[in-house]
């Protein structure tokens, strides 16, 4: 959800922002881990991991994947309320290597393709043929550096995140394909798109107009604009939603 909040205020800058969130539900079935470039055995040390963040058991039979592989989705395979299923490039290497539990759901090979070093776009499709998520992953900044062959893999921060978003990523202490990342928050985080004051150099005693954009998974209810006066301790005023 996008939103864009103001308030005119004379100012002069030290600006902190401060949200207050209500959840809301969102997709189920995403794109959550990625070791495109593994440290190890880099032909067969390849995976996808997608997590359900749904409260219901999902059939993924005929899924596929048709950007990033090309891999279909056995029939049978299920991916159950906050569960995992983790699509290998070679499964009894993952298996063996990482040792997830028994429980997990692991799927393969996807030997005739490949994740691309450099980056590129995943996307997955339903049995229908709609897609269900897509994420464009790079090797370089904004994304982390330690998942570009550095022992790392990308991991999503959180489901309700925008994981097609480089911020919504971050390298993996470890890998942990088949169990909760490392990196996980509880809540997601919103994104500010932007904030800025206008005008950007006020003179003495010009009103000034602070906004933000901020995008969340989470509907934002409150936001607080805390600002000092020439150093001064911090003041705080509740910023106004404008409309949009």
């Amino acid at each position: 959800m996008n939103r864009r909040l103001v308030n005119g205020k004379k100012i002069g800058f030290v600006l902190l922002l401060a949200i207050l969130l209500t959840p809301v539900s969102f997709a189920q079935v995403v794109i959550n881990e990625i070791m495109y470039h593994p440290f190890s055995n880099p032909d067969d040390g390849e995976y996808i991991e997608l997590y359900n963040a749904g409260d219901s058991e999902i059939d993924l039979s005929g899924w596929r994947f048709t950007d990033g592989i090309q891999f279909k989705i056995p029939a049978g395979t299920k991916i159950a309320a906050d569960g995992y299923v983790v699509v290998c490039r070679n499964e009894l290497f993952i298996r063996d290597f990482y040792k997830p539990a028994s429980s997990v759901v692991t799927v393969g090979n996807y030997a005739d393709s490949s994740l691309s070093n450099d980056g590129e776009a995943i996307i997955l499709e339903n049995a229908m043929g709609e897609r269900v998520d897509k994420v464009e992953y790079g090797d370089s900044s904004p994304w982390p550096n330690a998942a570009d062959g550095g022992g790392a893999s990308l991991e999503l921060l959180n489901a309700g995140m925008d994981n097609d978003d480089a911020s919504a990523w971050k390298a993996s202490l470890s890998p942990t394909p088949g169990r909760a990342n490392s990196q996980k928050l509880a809540t997601p985080p919103p994104n500010f798109v932007y904030t800025r004051r206008v005008p950007e150099s006020p003179a003495p005693n010009q009103a000034v107009r602070v906004e933000s954009r901020v995008k969340s998974a989470n509907d934002i209810t409150q936001m607080t604009l805390f600002y000092s006066l020439n150093g001064a301790p911090a003041l705080s005023k509740a910023m106004t939603l404008d409309g949009n």
